[in-house]
């Protein structure tokens, strides 16, 4: 039976409903967006990155988290505590190990004792001796040679030496405000030196009037670093 022909949507004898449709009509009410679409003038939606990550108030959340979460670690990295850094009786540590293709095979070490703190200045009104001892280790994590150097410490004259440079470079900057100035170098230098057995890192435990602290730092690449 062929079903083409026959009209629903009315009561048999009556005539049947006709539907007009008319898209300008139905739509000149709705939002300037909407009519735009309807006539061609918007194109297709492409977001960026960073409008697809801050797109939905989660996606916002998340996104940041994670700039909350990577300004910590940088601030960490920067500001927070270092192996190779301690302090000692008042005495700022600094230890650096690095290996130089142009000094041999050698990795060397170098420990810097700064000026003690005023407030501890005086335990330092003489010189007095500070042990060091260097623990080279290897790729297992075992030590693989310890070297142990006593050497003299003179806290006063460190201190003193920086406070009348410090007080020269103001004197300076009086006189000409925009002078180069060097600070200069007021610390002293423990140094000591392993043949490279794969030693990864160095250990130093130093000993100042009774107390022990230890540092450590990986063996750096000089070579690399300069280039």
């Amino acid at each position: 039976m062929d079903f083409s022909n026959m009209s629903e949507g009315h009561v048999d004898g009556e005539e049947s409903m006709v539907f007009h449709y008319n898209r300008e009509e139905r739509i000149k009410n709705a939002p300037q967006s909407v009519q735009d679409y309807y006539a061609g003038k918007l194109g297709a939606f492409k977001p960026g990155l960073f409008r697809a990550l801050v797109s939905t108030k989660g996606n916002r959340f998340i996104f940041m988290t994670l700039v909350i979460c990577f300004l910590l670690v940088i601030f960490v990295g920067i500001f927070g505590p270092k192996k190779n850094v301690d302090v000692l009786a008042g005495v700022r540590l600094d230890l650096s190990v690095f290996v130089y293709a142009d000094f041999g095979d050698n990795v060397y070490v170098d420990l810097k004792l700064d000026p003690p703190a005023k407030k501890m200045l005086a335990n330092y009104e003489r010189e007095i001796p500070v042990k060091v001892t260097f623990s080279a280790v290897n790729a297992e994590g075992q030590i693989a040679q310890n070297v142990t150097v006593v050497d003299k410490y003179n806290g006063k004259e460190l201190f003193d030496a920086r406070a009348k440079r410090l007080s020269e470079i103001r004197e300076e900057k009086k006189r000409n405000k925009h002078a180069a100035v060097k600070g200069g170098d007021f610390f002293k230098s423990v140094k000591t030196s392993f043949a490279d057995y794969d030693i990864v890192s160095v250990n130093a435990e130093v000993e100042i009037n009774g107390e022990v602290k230890t540092v450590s730092s990986p063996v750096k690449n000089l070579t690399s670093l300069i280039r």
